[in-house]
């Protein structure tokens, strides 16, 4: 096991996790005479695994204890790998749909999954996207004020301006992009309600 390569994974936590083996570890401290960073095993608490790794997280450079449980399997570490990967874009690019996110995700690394595993898959996208959306308002002033708060948002950009504008302490709102505004302030005598103008 010294010498073996170390897979860094980012799990449902968000914290690191080496891989070396098919077995998964969790960052646990620093050892004191040499500065090495110190994985314990993660999958089963009493398990005495101990790896030492570079700093650079590259290299095992030492083991204490041994494995007293079975690997993973691949395919689960593969599974997994695909859940937070799916998870994560799905995060950062709201308007992309889950299916899209995921055959691009499949794509990239060529795994054999079953379709229990993408439906899962799935969930686990959607409940991610559930915590960032806020809740569907109960009135016309809390969409205003939800309206409001979104403008400060970065995630609600069209070619990254801002496109939805709720002035404070008034009734409307107005869903276009800033250069649309100033088009229609300086080239246009008439605009009316349905977005049409003069």
């Amino acid at each position: 096991m010294i010498g073996s390569r170390i897979e860094l994974i980012t799990p449902e936590r968000g914290k690191e996790l080496a891989l070396v083996n098919l077995y998964k570890h969790r960052f646990v401290g620093y050892r004191k005479k040499d500065g090495a960073l110190k994985w314990r095993s993660s999958t089963y608490k009493n398990c005495t695994a101990i790896i030492f790794s570079t700093p650079e997280k590259i290299l095992v450079c030492d083991v204490s204890g041994s494995h007293n449980h079975d690997a993973d399997p691949q395919s689960k570490l593969d599974r997994q790998v695909l859940r937070e990967n799916c998870k994560r874009k799905a995060e950062e690019s709201i308007s992309c749909r889950p299916v899209k996110i995921i055959r691009t995700e499949l794509l990239k690394t060529q795994l054999a999954i079953k379709c229990s595993d993408i439906t899962s898959v799935r969930k686990a996208m959607y409940d991610k996207r559930r915590k960032i959306m806020s809740t569907l308002p109960k009135s016309l002033n809390e969409a205003l004020e939800q309206l409001r708060n979104l403008q400060l948002d970065n995630s609600f950009m069209y070619k990254n301006q801002q496109f939805i504008h709720a002035p404070p302490n008034e009734q409307f709102v107005c869903i276009t992009t800033t250069n649309n505004i100033s088009f229609l302030i300086k080239n246009c005598t008439e605009l009316f309600g349905d977005g049409t103008y003069i």
